[in-house]
């Protein structure tokens, strides 16, 4: 890789993980902030749900502004203002205003996906490796989150995560100033003339034709399979640290160790198999038919949640590991049949949608959960998202059944539209 590419890459690494420390640093803190504002589970899930629901919408006009801003540009900016908000939590002197900051950062977090996607496409000459890296540097992010913000909120309280990762997002966006701006997107050529470096032209926005190469309603059914399942993961990963720091308070109590920071180390310990799920769903992308390998994944998926619900302590924790290798792995996967659905012009505008699905609509998950959580306790939260993922492996295996004998294997590529 030349320097500039290395650069990048570096860049999409450390940006990919931050937003997912954003994303991820309220679950863990749950506890604390249930007493802090004296309120309940619903709440803190509709706090979980604003800013998911922001995040997801905003990647929409996203896609728009990292075409007209520059993507590393709009990645300054969000790591900077991001920061900045962060470090304006120790204000919070309700939920109300905990929540304002939450969302505020939702929104100027939802730029990252496609400016850091569109960063490596237009930089990086081995996008496939560059992708996967930044795939999991994601994945390693929400990993780890938990962890970071339990033991941050052990030393100095709530507040405390909120203000480091502030302080972390403000010096990566002065760092990243010194990143090159990719170049700018290959403009379209008449018919005929094709662009200078004689690749294949794209046809211009404004011909009349189909979105990709299966009808829309099968791509609605992709993506109501893909809102589902966003939205069971939303609600794991929103009671996730708390499920298990409650499965785990037993042992904690006597030996030094709180809930919070017994949830939180636990829960990076399953959600680090995530990381694994991704790297070897990307893998199986290229060799297995796509519906089928996103049916066996939800499959799986669905029978592991009610099982987390019937178990407790260490083997819980054992099938929470083999629950993210499956629940992770349905991400590249999900992107792989997505290529396949739909024509490369149209890629930027439907991965705008893809993210709000899997983020904004997505997000519910946090609401839905809290309401369960509340009325029958956290471990009914696994039971509903059980429901929803069974819901999500339904509509896959109606689209499977649909589209295996219309579609090819691999990725329509640039050169075969017309």
């Amino acid at each position: 890789m030349q320097t500039t590419e290395k650069q990048v890459l570096r860049l999409g690494v450390a940006g990919h993980a931050l937003v997912h420390l954003f994303e991820g640093v309220t679950p863990p803190l749950i506890p604390l902030l249930a007493r802090e504002f004296n309120t309940s589970y619903l709440a803190l899930g509709a706090v979980v749900t604003l800013f998911g629901y922001l995040f997801g919408f905003g990647s929409i006009p996203a896609g728009y502004l990292t075409d007209r801003v520059g993507p590393r540009r709009l990645i300054s900016i969000y790591m900077v203002s991001a920061g900045l908000v962060s470090l304006l939590f120790p204000l919070s002197r309700s939920l109300v205003m905990y929540a304002v900051f939450t969302a505020l950062i939702g929104l100027l977090a939802s730029s990252y996906h496609a400016a850091g996607n569109t960063l490596i496409s237009r930089t990086v000459s081995e996008k496939g490796k560059a992708f996967g890296i930044h795939g999991i540097a994601g994945s390693i992010g929400t990993a780890l989150v938990p962890a970071l913000a339990a033991g941050l909120a052990a030393l100095g309280g709530w507040r405390a995560p909120h203000l480091v990762f502030g302080v972390l997002s403000i010096g990566l966006g002065v760092l990243s100033l010194r990143v090159p701006e990719a170049p700018a997107a290959v403009a379209f050529h008449a018919p005929g003339s094709g662009p200078p470096d004689g690749s294949a032209a794209t046809p211009p926005p404004s011909t009349k034709r189909p979105l990709g190469p299966v009808p829309l309603r099968y791509l609605v059914v992709f993506w109501l399979g893909t809102g589902l399942f966003g939205l069971a993961m939303r609600g794991v990963l929103t009671f996730l640290p708390a499920y298990l720091g409650e499965s785990f308070a037993v042992f904690g109590e006597g030996n030094g160790f709180d809930i919070v920071t017994l949830g939180g180390v636990s829960a990076t310990v399953v959600l680090l198999s995530g990381a694994v799920g991704q790297y070897l769903g990307g893998i199986a992308a290229d060799k297995y038919r796509g519906e089928v390998l996103y049916l066996v994944i939800l499959l799986m998926s669905s029978l592991l949640l009610p099982l987390m619900a019937l178990t407790s302590g260490f083997a819980l924790v054992a099938i929470g590991v083999v629950f993210a290798l499956f629940g992770f792995a349905v991400q590249p996967v999900q992107n792989f049949l997505l290529v396949r659905y739909v024509y490369p012009e149209s890629h930027g505008k439907m991965f705008g949608v893809h993210f709000f699905l899997v983020f904004g609509v997505g997000s519910a998950g946090a609401l839905v959960s809290g309401y369960l959580a509340d009325l029958f306790g956290l471990a009914s939260v696994f039971l509903g998202m059980g429901l929803f993922s069974t819901v999500a492996t339904l509509c896959i295996l109606y689209l499977h059944l649909r589209v295996r004998s219309q579609l090819p294997t691999h990725p329509v590529s640039s050169s075969g539209v017309s």
